[in-house]
């Protein structure tokens, strides 16, 4: 094949990886993280994070360590947390009210600090979850960055 034709099929290739991509977004509900920090001096055991119908076991997350997990909805819910922590009478907590749309669409993640006895929340920047899509298309661009380099 002529060097034209690789373009014009690598061309193809991007246009409908892109088409695809915008496919899938326009399908997708809002996706936020949610970051649970363990500010305790304690782990917190067999953490479970509910927003609607859904429930993610994280697991135990130790002091001073923090877990993210991804939450899908397109309404204002209540964020749930289950768990079992030494020295803390709190077992777990709902947060009502939160917009998973409004923090998918700012790009920002609800930031959960657990404290014996006591809970904070706060709003920081967050990033972008990748797609599949979105990491197979960095890794073909990657790879033909580099046979173009190794061309010259």
């Amino acid at each position: 094949m002529t060097r034209r034709k690789w373009m014009l099929l690598i061309g193809a290739v991007a246009l409908l990886a892109v088409g695809f991509e915008v496919v899938v977004w326009m399908n997708h509900g809002s996706r936020a993280a949610v970051e649970v920090v363990n500010d305790g001096d304690t782990t917190l055991e067999n953490l479970v994070v509910g927003f609607g119908e859904t429930k993610i076991a994280l697991g135990d997350v130790g002091a001073g360590d923090s877990a993210r997990v991804w939450l899908d909805g397109d309404r204002k819910g209540a964020v749930t947390l289950a768990f079992t922590q030494n020295r803390n009478p709190l077992t777990g907590f709902f947060l009502d009210d939160v917009d998973l749309r409004q923090l998918s669409e700012e790009n920002l993640k609800l930031v959960i600090h657990v404290l014996p006895n006591q809970v904070m929340r706060n709003i920081e920047d967050g990033e972008a979850e990748p797609t599949p899509l979105a990491r197979l298309w960095r890794r073909f661009v990657e790879i033909i960055k580099s046979e173009l380099s190794y061309r010259r």
